[in-house]
């Protein structure tokens, strides 16, 4: 190999100070106390993994003594003992925590993680940045099974690569990596667009940036600029640009794809232009970043990484109002202490060797089975048991039947259109399906879809057959510009589509529904006012009948998890506060401004959940649940409030026909 690359290999704590900025980066951003874009830490260690992987593997290469059994063993030490620790240590919490189905699904994702493919399951299961993630108390373990991945394909790549090229120019060597990294940076600009999950979470589309750092690995050290001055502006440009996306991004960005690019781009220019012998003056930056607590914080961040996300999940699993900033940094406070003991009594001595479990090639690599073994097996058992639903409380065991009863009539009702494309999805019937033609259509967001079995009762009952198109954070308004997270990529193409196939089935009656309320939280008053009319007045002049279902009463916190909480937590928390209906109104001044005007007709359930002498409105009936979050409706509550708010105008309906 061309002796220009670098030839040693030695310590560089100003790479633990970047590591130490990334994990704080990530916590922070997973504890909600500011950073909004602190996920791009992730893309961060992946650099820095990528350049300290290839620098070891060419160091060993360049010495003679390269070996894939050492080089494995390494990892081992190095990975699973703390991974497999905190992998029982979550599963035990967790199996006196979750609820039935939520165990269940951890213990899939436990059999992914002892399998190296924790990534492929929440590929497949999961959206990052969606609401819910609190119930996966494993969802980091993403981040390690691709660098697993990587680990394992990429020693073959790079010996291949270096024998090939071990008498040519160096500059070959790079060109393939650098060839490699742009094709799958490619890729994942592409899938971005495309394929979003398969981006976020799969090996190809992440491996530019570990390749980044190997890159920079293979960089002769001539390239480094000699002048200070130069190396000094190098290092703080590179650092801003790799961190300045922790304070601009937000989960509304795209990515990784190009978004990803400054980040890796900035840590490459900061390791490369510090790629100095020990003997020159270190910049201002890396003296910083060598500073001892962000060298400890640095060291133990693997620690930290594997820990902080067990301890946020499980304590916002049955969170039902806003942790205070004070709460936030408790959760934080509690995964830094167990991270430093478990880098001080685990991670450390097995990494050094120390530990008998460890101490051979031999027994690492069956310490590694056997603690694979076991958390796969726990993992196995809590999944065929279906999350061993046996331990809760008789009244739990009741609420959480009726929900997965809830859950499995919405599913055969309702169909989530995910593009615009409705002559080719399969669009079920509602009510009397046996009729020749549909009298009404259902469309809204994903309180249209809560409602959906109301209108399937009514239907049969009047002899009335129907359709449902719905599309979660997607009000179903004409010409409305403004895109929520999760709404349909192009709302007023979906609901122009969803309109002419009403016309064209000879459908006259619509019923618009959705959670109008947050739109109208959106700081949009006016303009969701004028869409609301403008899509009404539309509607009429094409002949359609229209009916706008008002929103339920929503609350702040699960209401389902409050209810829940109180047969399954072993101590007493504070009750939440019961909601007023003169609070809903208040939240509602738009809609009920629009009732008063009588553009159409408007059903509103809220008022038949309005009980009792002091305006309370209703979550629960004889102990069963109206709610299964904080604002949509069981089948029960669907039968409660939106099927009597919608009676008289399905009668109308039935008696036109």
């Amino acid at each position: 190999m061309n002796n220009s690359l670098h030839n040693t290999f030695r310590y560089r704590p100003e790479i633990d100070g970047l590591r130490a900025i990334a994990v704080i980066a990530v916590v922070l951003y997973h504890a909600g106390i500011g950073c909004p874009g602190g996920y791009i830490g992730v893309d961060l260690f992946f650099v820095i993994s990528g350049f300290l992987i290839s620098s070891i593997i060419i160091r060993d290469l360049r010495n003679g003594d390269f070996s894939l059994q050492k080089f494995w063993t390494r990892r081992a030490r190095r990975i699973f003992p703390a991974s497999t620790i905190v992998l029982i240590a979550t599963l035990a919490v967790s199996s006196i925590v979750l609820l039935p189905k939520d165990l269940s699904r951890l213990g899939d994702s436990a059999i992914s993680q002892s399998l190296f493919s924790s990534n492929i399951y929440f590929w497949r299961t999961t959206n990052y940045f969606e609401g819910a993630n609190a119930e996966k108390p494993l969802l980091h373990t993403w981040s390690l099974a691709v660098e697993e991945q990587f680990y394992f394909i990429f020693p073959f790549a790079l010996i291949l690569l270096i024998s090939f090229f071990k008498y040519r120019d160096h500059r070959g060597l790079i060109s393939c990596v650098g060839v490699t990294a742009i094709l799958s940076l490619g890729l994942s600009v592409w899938g971005v667009k495309h394929q979003p999950f398969a981006t976020f979470f799969l090996l190809p589309t992440r491996a530019w940036e570990l390749l980044c750092g190997t890159a920079i690995a293979l960089a002769p050290t001539s390239t480094v600029p000699k002048s200070r001055l130069t190396r000094e502006f190098a290092s703080w440009c590179g650092l801003l640009v790799a961190t300045i996306p922790i304070f601009v991004f937000s989960d509304e960005t795209a990515f990784p794809g190009l978004a990803a690019l400054p980040t890796c781009l900035g840590t490459c220019i900061f390791i490369w232009s510090n790629s100095v012998s020990v003997e020159t003056k270190p910049t201002t930056i890396t003296r910083l970043l060598s500073s001892k607590p962000l060298v400890f914080i640095g060291l133990i961040s693997y620690s930290v990484y594997l820990w902080h996300w067990p301890v946020i999940a499980l304590c916002t699993y049955w969170q039902i109002e806003e942790f205070s900033t004070l709460e936030r940094l408790q959760m934080v406070g509690i995964s830094l202490v167990l991270a430093i003991a478990c880098w001080r009594f685990v991670e450390t001595p097995f990494r050094k060797g120390t530990s008998i479990l460890f101490a051979t090639p031999f027994s690492s690599l069956r310490s590694v089975f056997m603690g694979t073994a076991l958390t796969f097996a726990i993992g196995a058992a809590l999944s065929l048991s279906q999350g061993l639903p046996g331990r809760m409380a008789p009244d739990a065991q009741r609420q959480i039947a009726a929900i997965e009863k809830d859950t499995l009539i919405s599913q055969d009702l309702a169909v989530v259109v995910r593009d615009i494309e409705l002559v080719n999805k399969p669009i079920p019937f509602l009510g009397k399906s046996d009729e020749p033609i549909a009298s009404f259509a259902v469309l809204g967001d994903s309180h249209a879809k809560a409602a959906i079995p109301a209108f399937d009762s009514l239907g049969k009952s009047y002899g009335l057959k129907g359709i449902a198109i719905t599309h979660n954070a997607t009000p179903p308004l004409l010409h409305w510009g403004h895109r929520r997270k999760h709404a349909a990529a192009h709302p007023d193409s979906l609901w122009q589509s969803a309109v002419q196939h009403c016309s064209d089935e000879g459908i006259k009656n619509i019923f618009l529904i959705a959670f109008w309320s947050r739109y109208e939280a959106d700081g949009r008053s006016e303009e969701l006012y004028s869409s609301i009319k403008r899509t009404v007045r539309l509607l009429q002049e094409r002949q359609f009948n229209v009916c706008i279902v008002l929103d339920v009463p929503s609350y702040s916190y699960n209401v389902l998890r409050a209810s829940l909480r109180k047969s399954v937590l072993p101590f007493k928390m504070r009750e939440p506060k019961p909601q007023l209906f003169a609070t809903h109104e208040g939240r509602n001044k738009l809609m009920y401004s629009l009732f008063d005007e009588n553009i159409c007709d408007f059903a509103d359930p809220a008022r038949l959940m309005h009980q009792g002498l002091r305006g309370v409105c209703m979550t629960h009936v004889d102990g069963t649940p109206l709610y299964r979050d904080q604002d949509h409706l069981t089948y029960l509550g669907a039968e409660i409030a939106i099927l009597p708010a919608i009676d008289p105008t399905m009668k109308k309906i039935a008696v036109r026909n």
